[in-house]
């Protein structure tokens, strides 16, 4: 649960620094 709340935080500031980071985080993510 550690690592998911990480990525939140993560995705929260690369959303709040350009959109196509976070399509690029999630992606990431994902795999």
């Amino acid at each position: 649960m550690k690592l998911v709340s990480w990525n939140i935080d993560s995705l929260n500031a690369v959303l709040t620094g350009a959109s196509a980071r976070a399509e690029l985080s999630r992606k990431v993510i994902k795999t």
